[in-house]
């Protein structure tokens, strides 16, 4: 395969845990992005859009990363770190060597036919090869702190067997990553006390500290913002994915894929604060 067109990318940008993927799942609906699913945009429709939304986001909440979309499965630009450093130093043209030896036949499918890729970011740092992306940043508001700090508990942590589990280094909850985070080998299990853990890892979160506030990141025109609050409701979630289309100049998410998709997704969390 030649690979003669630069990548379009978009970084949606978020703390883990506070439903990042699940906007990436919805702005894939615009025929402007490719969609993760290669069978869903070979003939992308709302059924196929929402089909997908309804594979990934699932019951039990306490298995979420097992089922939910990673950019990875579809990119396999594994070289660079959604969530540490790993990458960050790499120029245009070490990324762009990176990519043609690894990253996947389909990645470059989409960029050949000038779709725009989208990666998930929790890093606030955007490196060299990305410096040209559209971003949406997604900032945790008063409403919605609660709602995050028990999603991300449920989601990504756990106790089992007397010890805090920490599934994000769990390559069982990794199926589409498994080989790749089992090599890592970090600890899956913390011998901490709840109470200190909860109270550094949920409330006092390094990513929620980020979050919070709309000054910690760089102005760029290419920048669109969006408060968590306003994906737990259906119809503030269709006015900020309509905003973000129109802010960043894509095409249109059909309503209907916002409006069953946020359904669904909303319903998988049947905590206290999910609203």
């Amino acid at each position: 395969m030649t690979f003669t067109k630069k990548p379009k990318f978009l970084l949606v940008q978020f703390a883990p845990g506070s439903a990042g993927k699940f906007l990436m799942s919805l702005l894939t609906g615009s025929n402007d992005l490719a969609h993760f699913d290669p069978v869903v945009n070979q003939n992308k429709t709302i059924n196929g859009c929402i089909s997908y939304i309804l594979q990934h986001f699932k019951q039990p909440i306490g298995e979420w990363c097992k089922y939910e979309p990673h950019h990875n499965s579809s990119w396999n630009l594994h070289f660079v770190s959604t969530k540490y450093s790993r990458g960050n130093d790499l120029s245009y043209d070490q990324f762009m060597t990176h990519a043609r030896q690894d990253a996947s036949e389909y990645f470059w499918e989409q960029v050949a036919d000038e779709k725009i890729i989208t990666v998930a970011w929790h890093k606030t740092h955007i490196p060299e090869y990305y410096a040209d992306s559209k971003i949406v940043t997604i900032i945790i508001d008063k409403k919605a702190e609660k709602w995050f700090h028990r999603a991300l508990w449920l989601k990504l942590y756990g106790c089992k067997d007397g010890k805090i589990h920490l599934k994000d280094n769990d390559p069982e909850f990794h199926p589409f990553m498994h080989q790749y985070v089992k090599k890592f080998n970090n600890p899956m299990y913390s011998d901490e006390p709840f109470f200190s853990f909860v109270k550094r890892e949920i409330v006092k979160n390094q990513f929620k500290k980020q979050y919070t506030d709309k000054n910690n990141f760089d102005n760029n025109i290419f920048r669109s913002f969006v408060n968590l609050s306003d994906l737990l409701t259906v119809e503030s979630c269709i006015a900020s994915v309509n905003r973000i289309c129109k802010e960043l100049d894509f095409l249109p998410v059909p309503e209907e894929i916002v409006r069953s998709g946020q359904a669904h997704w909303l319903s998988c969390h049947n905590f206290k604060y999910c609203t």
